[in-house]
C-alpha cells in the first residue's frame, strides 16, 4: 500500500500525523537532505511531502529525488515562510485540475 510522508520540522508536520502521515522531524537542510535519501530505497510508491524551506536549501537533492518514477514529491508551505511559493504553486494546480480557482487570488 502507498504511504505518505511528511518531512520538516515539527510544528510544520505536526498536523499530518492526524491523516496517518508517517513523520520525519528534522531540525536542518542536511537532515532533510538525509532524510530524502533513505527514502528513495523504499520500494513502495510513496508520497512525499517537504517542509517549502527545506525544499529551497535542499534543491539539488529534491530534483534528484523526483527522478524515482515511484515515488512523488510535494513541497508544503512552512509556517512563517514569507515565500508562498509553494502556495502558488498548489493554487495553480488546482485551479488546473479543477478548472476553477477554489483557494482563491490574494488581489
Amino acid at each position: 500500500m502507498s504511504k505518505v510522508v511528511v518531512i520538516g520540522c515539527r510544528a510544520d508536520i505536526l498536523p499530518f500525523a492526524a491523516a496517518g502521515a508517517q513523520l520525519i522531524e528534522v531540525e536542518d537542510a542536511g537532515q532533510a537532505a538525509a532524510a530524502l535519501d533513505g527514502l528513495e530505497s523504499e520500494k513502495d510508491a510513496c508520497l512525499v511531502m517537504l517542509s517549502e524551506d527545506f525544499a529551497i536549501e535542499c534543491a539539488g537533492e529534491v530534483e534528484t529525488f523526483r527522478t524515482n518514477r515511484r515515488h512523488a514529491l510535494v513541497a508544503i508551505p512552512s509556517l512563517g515562510s514569507p515565500t508562498g511559493r509553494t502556495l502558488t504553486r498548489i493554487r495553480a494546480l488546482v485551479a488546473r485540475s479543477l478548472g476553477v480557482d477554489l483557494l482563491g487570488r490574494n488581489e
